[in-house]
C-alpha cells in the first residue's frame, strides 16, 4: 500500500539464489524504500535481479538515499538497484557503484525493466565498472521501459556498456516518450555488437526532449 515503507534499513552479505525475484533487501517488494543501502554482492537464477529490490510492486512512489555498492548479477531484468519496477516510480538521491551484468535481456545501472508508469530519475548516478549483457538491450541507467522516463541532474560515469543490441549510455531500449536534462554520460566504452547503439538513447520508438545534457 501507499504506507508501506523499508526505511534505514542494510545488507552486507552475499545474497543468493537459482531462483527469480532476488534482491539486496528484498526480492519483492510493495513498499517503497528510503534512507537504505546493500553493499553486499547479489546473485540470480534468471530474472528480477536488483540490488535492493528484485521486483518493485509499489506505485507512484519515491524512493531516496538509496545505494548499491555489490557485484549484481543474473539472467534478465537486472539492475543495480531494481530488477523489474512494475508501476510509476521516482529515484531520488539514489547511486550505484558496483559491476551490474545480466546473460540476457534487459539490464541497467540503476532499472533492468521499467514495466509500466513514469519512470523519475533525480540528483541520481551510476559510477560502478561496467553494465553489461551477452545480449540486448543494456543502458548505463535503465535497460528498457515500456513507461515514459524523465531524467535529470544526474550521471553515468564508467568504463564500459556493453551488449548486443540496442546499447545507450542512459536508456538501451524504450517505447513511450523521454525526457532528459542537465545530465551527462562519461563512458570509456559503449559498445555493441549489431544495431542501435547511443551514446545517451539506443533505441526509441516515441518522443525524446534532451536539453544541457551530453555523451
Amino acid at each position: 500500500s501507499g504506507s508501506s515503507i523499508i526505511s534505514r534499513s542494510s545488507s552486507s552479505g552475499l545474497v543468493t539464489s537459482n531462483q527469480n525475484e532476488v534482491g539486496g533487501l528484498v526480492g519483492r517488494t510493495y513498499a517503497k524504500i528510503t534512507d537504505s543501502f546493500s553493499t553486499g554482492n547479489v546473485t540470480g537464477g534468471y530474472a528480477y535481479i536488483g540490488g535492493l529490490a528484485g521486483r518493485n510492486y509499489s506505485n507512484d512512489q519515491t524512493w531516496e538515499n538509496v545505494y548499491t555498492t555489490g557485484t549484481i548479477s543474473g539472467s534478465e531484468q537486472v539492475g543495480g538497484l531494481i530488477g523489474r519496477s512494475e508501476y510509476a516510480i521516482r529515484l531520488n538521491a539514489a547511486h550505484v557503484s558496483g559491476t551490474v551484468s545480466g546473460s540476457w535481456l534487459w539490464v541497467g545501472g540503476l532499472v533492468g525493466n521499467q514495466q509500466s508508469g513514469t519512470l523519475t530519475i533525480n540528483n541520481s548516478y551510476f559510477n560502478g565498472p561496467s553494465v553489461t549483457s551477452s545480449v540486448h538491450q543494456v543502458g548505463g541507467f535503465v535497460g528498457t521501459s515500456n513507461g515514459s522516463i524523465s531524467i535529470a541532474n544526474s550521471y553515468v560515469d564508467t568504463d564500459r556498456i556493453q551488449g548486443g543490441e540496442r546499447i545507450g549510455g542512459f536508456i538501451g531500449s524504450t517505447a513511450q516518450p523521454v525526457t532528459i536534462s542537465n545530465s551527462y554520460v562519461k563512458s570509456g566504452t559503449i559498445k555493441g555488437n549489431s544495431g542501435w547503439i547511443g551514446g545517451l538513447i539506443g533505441y526509441s520508438t516515441s518522443d525524446i526532449n534532451i536539453t544541457n545534457s551530453y555523451a
